[in-house]
């Protein structure tokens, strides 16, 4: 489980319909403003999803945004998805057929090309459906919030209550991995196991409080806010096995 990235900014931010519309149109600062928009979220994205170096998923997601925006906009549809959805699914597809074909141009043997169907060929994600889309969405801004928590505790030069909140609830229920007794994290540098139960308590308050602070900056609205929290956790309930103990 690695939350720390070098990428930065909020999460998808809310969608302008009028603005998808003029891009959808061709309007150039219309589509600069999606660009400007998305291109942080979704790079998020493929790192968490693909664990692509990140330059090369700076150009995927670059080469995605030019190609692709315009058309995304024209197919987008307020009554049918959310617009985000509509990228993470396009993204997905984009990615899928330009690392099978890179992978297969890069075999080129003397009697043709590689066939995309070939086990040699890299494994990417299939196509995704638009719940699939909602359950990437909120992995992505669960990435993000624990890039922050992980870096809130790196500046107060704390690291060992990340690594504590990592190893007994976020890989637990990220991973299914059993979590790591409380006197076995003591060993990390804390008292004793009962400070280490405080710090893992603290962990999930700044959790709670980074997680708000993500989903704030899609919606533009607190009260959006709650709703959008309480819709991923229940995502993550129903996508993941954990216990009362473990949920942040």
């Amino acid at each position: 489980m690695h939350a720390d990235t070098s990428v930065s900014g909020p999460a998808f931010p809310k969608t302008v319909w009028r603005r998808v519309e003029l891009a959808a149109a061709g309007d150039q600062e219309a589509i600069g403003e999606l660009y400007r928009g998305y291109r942080r979220p979704l790079l998020t994205y493929l790192l968490y999803k693909l664990n692509l170096p990140e330059v090369q998923a700076e150009e995927l997601v670059q080469d995605f945004l030019t190609d692709r925006l315009p058309r995304c906009a024209a197919k987008a549809d307020a009554e049918v998805s959310k617009f985000r959805n509509l990228l993470l699914t396009a993204l997905v597809n984009y990615a899928r057929d330009r690392m099978r074909k890179d992978g297969a141009a890069c075999r080129k043997p003397k009697g043709g090309f590689v066939s995309i169907d070939s086990p040699d060929v890299p494994d990417v994600p299939l196509r995704i459906t638009d719940t699939e889309a909602e359950l990437e969405w909120t992995r992505t801004v669960i990435a993000e919030t624990l890039r922050r928590v992980q870096n809130f505790y790196n500046r107060k030069g704390k690291e060992r209550y990340w690594v504590a909140f990592e190893k007994k609830i976020i890989i637990p229920v990220l991973e299914g991995a059993k979590p790591m007794p409380l006197r076995e994290l003591a060993k990390l540098g804390f008292e004793s196991p009962q400070a280490v139960s405080n710090a893992l308590l603290g962990a999930k308050r700044k959790f709670e409080q980074f997680l708000r602070q993500v989903v704030i900056e899609y919606t533009g609205h607190r009260d959006e806010a709650e709703t959008e929290i309480r819709q991923i956790k229940n995502c993550l309930s129903q996508s993941t096995e954990k216990t009362s103990e473990n949920l942040p």
